[in-house]
């Protein structure tokens, strides 16, 4: 009797096992084989200056706007054979090409904020104009370092080339999001920069396009669609023969575990492969971009003290899900190790799924406000002003 109960527990468990391989064969298939369009692949980006400026300039590593410049930034996403325009709004540049209305003066005290697309606005007239107008020091001058698509390192190499202008800045506010401790220092492209002066130069591969005139724009639209879906089907070609050349390469065994088990063969990749952190599995770009942010951190706070503050404002995916990344979390962590103030915006500020745009990750009008009201508490509870 307890042979035949200890068998049939046997079985279970054995059944158990089978079932949740198969379950987890059916999910991996149906969700993670495919290769999912990414929302960004789906964003065109359209700039254009309106005095004959530049959009961009490219400094020493790192990037700016064009200085004193009043730019057109246009945004469409095409979802559902649709072309959808998603925000369309006016950056004004000063005369160090920051995204703000006055000009940066040298040898006066200044408060510097510095972040990604979240501080400078994306999307949006910048906020950090009604923030600078209401801010209750007038004595500090107000600089907004915000540049999209940017992370740590380089904001304190945009720090560091305003200290070689000039600008004396006495306080620091470190505005970041999960992400932005994953990412590396980058230029415009020579082929982007040239798109961005004239739209008939644009062939498609430049991400950042000149806009073109209203009568032509959804015709150029169509054109640079065209180019990313031919790129993309030859990028596949070219992954589908890689993988041809590998089966070569296997017995039948491996042949049997790829081609009916691809999830669990994906899994113990993975596991073997990936280098595993304390709190996430990074690879190994995002690994070298992490330990080069986390130094550019640990100088700007040895340089400040108590005079840097670190807001760390929610992602949209991070609100949808309501969990904090594993990089925010590696990123908040290795702050206070170092002992840097942390305002935690997840907790303090009152963001929710509505403060962001539709198809964006960024946040709309609603959200930069919270954004400013974030800051303007952060500022208060570290330095009552």
């Amino acid at each position: 009797m307890n042979w035949t109960k200890h068998s049939l527990n046997l079985v279970t468990i054995l059944l158990s096992v089978l079932l949740t391989f198969f379950m987890f064969e059916l999910v991996y298939k149906g969700f993670f084989s495919e290769k999912k369009d990414s929302p960004w692949g789906k964003r065109y980006m359209l700039f254009k200056d309106t005095n004959g400026g530049t959009v961009f300039n490219n400094q020493d590593g790192f990037f700016v706007y064009g200085p004193n410049n009043i730019v057109e930034s246009t945004t469409f996403y095409h979802i559902d054979d649709e072309w959808v325009k998603e925000y369309d709004y006016i950056i004004p540049t000063n005369n160090l090409g920051l995204v703000q209305t006055t000009p940066t003066i040298t040898d006066k005290d200044s408060l510097l904020i510095l972040g990604d697309s979240f501080t400078e606005g994306q999307g949006s007239f910048p906020w950090f104009e009604a923030f600078r107008d209401s801010f209750s020091s007038p004595e500090l001058q107000l600089i907004n370092g915000g540049v999209f698509g940017t992370g740590f390192r380089q904001w304190e190499m945009l720090h560091d080339n305003l200290i070689d202008k000039g600008v004396a800045i006495s306080r620091l506010v470190v505005v970041f999001i999960s992400d932005d401790a994953g990412r590396t220092t980058w230029m415009l492209p020579e082929h982007t920069l040239t798109c961005l002066k004239n739209y008939k130069d644009c062939k498609g591969p430049e991400n950042f396009y000149h806009k073109p005139p209203q009568d032509e724009l959804f015709i150029y639209l169509e054109k640079l669609k065209r180019f990313r879906d031919e790129y993309a089907a030859t990028q596949l070609l070219k992954e589908k023969k890689k993988e041809k050349e590998k089966e070569k390469d296997m017995n039948e065994f491996q042949y049997f575990f790829k081609e009916y088990m691809p999830g669990t063969k994906y899994l113990t990749d993975f596991l073997i492969n990936e280098v595993p952190s304390d709190k996430a599995i990074m690879t190994k770009d995002v690994k070298t971009n992490f330990n080069m942010n986390k130094n550019a951190i640990k100088s700007l706070i040895s340089r400040y003290n108590e005079n840097i503050i670190f807001v760390h404002i929610p992602q949209k995916n991070e609100i949808k899900m309501n969990v904090i990344s594993d990089m925010g979390t590696l990123t908040t962590d290795y702050i206070k190790s170092q002992g840097g103030y942390l305002f935690d915006g997840h907790k303090e500020c009152g963001f929710i799924y509505d403060d962001y745009m539709p198809n964006d990750g960024h946040p709309n009008h609603i959200g930069y406000d919270k954004i400013s009201s974030c800051i303007s508490s952060a500022i208060f509870n570290k330095w009552g002003l």
